[in-house]
């Protein structure tokens, strides 16, 4: 009897410590954003999120259907401060802004220019925040970045990623640049540091395609409006002072050393043609200080 005694104290005293589910968030509860735009208007922040839509996300049995709906949903929130925008969000999205899989955050122009020291605060400071998204800038609003639809791709935040993971492993123009290395940049000597610029390209606007759903966009053949890579945006301070376009941008990664792999074209004057060129392929970029 006493050994039984024991044995459910024990039990209750084990099941007062062990985690349970009392916090838990249910899947339809949530909403998985997958990039996020910062602007800035008028002295207040607006910042856009980019929610996927799991209905969109759906191909049928065995990939065969296909959805009419679009695989994501962009709006946006202001606020004074970055955090009071995130939190007015609450007032017009139905679902809890869940930003585990947010692997990027565009910046607008205006943003850029007016300083990023609050937009660094907030990533660093919140736990809910991940510091390794990847960062771009853009001379259009973030927004418009977001609301376009990328060919071969359901969600365009991870085309962008993966557009500047591939740009970065084979032409080697720039690297790519997560939040926590521009927060250590600007803390270095030169206080310092660039972020890749992606632009819209072509004559329709991002509003007309924002319209379409993803099933629309990837039927056609081709679209006058494209997202782009186009150089380097220059901080110092947290706030943007300059650009690069991508002949400064691979001059600064040759000489900083992070080329991974490329392609250089130089002119032949010993071929037919005056205007001759040749191209090699560069495997590697080394320091000469390194041993």
């Amino acid at each position: 009897m006493h050994k039984s005694c024991s044995l459910i104290l024990i039990c209750a005293l084990f099941s007062c410590i062990l985690a349970g589910c009392w916090d838990r968030s249910e899947l339809n509860d949530l909403g998985i954003t997958s990039a996020t735009g910062i602007d800035w208007s008028e002295g207040r922040w607006i910042i856009s999120y980019q929610v996927v839509v799991p209905s969109g996300m759906w191909s049928g049995t065995g990939g065969n259907g296909s959805s009419s709906q679009a695989t994501i949903h962009v709006f946006s929130s202001e606020g004074k401060t970055i955090r009071e925008a995130a939190s007015n969000s609450n007032l017009e999205i139905p679902r809890q802004l869940y930003f585990a899989h947010t692997d990027l955050v565009v910046i607008g122009k205006a943003a850029a220019e007016h300083g990023l020291a609050d937009l660094v605060e907030t990533y660093l400071r919140s736990v809910e925040a991940r510091e390794s998204v990847v960062m771009a800038v853009t001379e259009q609003r973030a927004s418009d970045i977001l609301k376009l639809f990328v060919p071969l791709e359901r969600i365009p935040g991870d085309a962008i990623n993966k557009i500047m993971s591939k740009q970065e492993a084979i032409s080697g123009y720039f690297s790519i640049v997560r939040l926590i290395d521009f927060a250590r940049d600007l803390y270095s000597d030169s206080r310092t540091t660039g972020v890749p610029e992606v632009n819209l390209r072509g004559k329709r606007d991002a509003e007309a395609h924002s319209e379409l759903t993803s099933q629309d966009f990837f039927k056609m053949t081709f679209s006058d409006s494209r997202l782009r890579l186009t150089g380097v945006s220059v901080f110092k301070d947290a706030r943007r002072i300059g650009r690069l376009d991508l002949k400064e941008s691979f001059g600064v990664s040759i000489l900083s050393a992070e080329v991974k792999k490329s392609i250089v074209a130089v002119p032949c004057p010993s071929a037919s043609s005056p205007n001759g060129f040749s191209s090699f392929r560069v495997e590697k970029n080394k320091d000469e200080s390194d041993p």
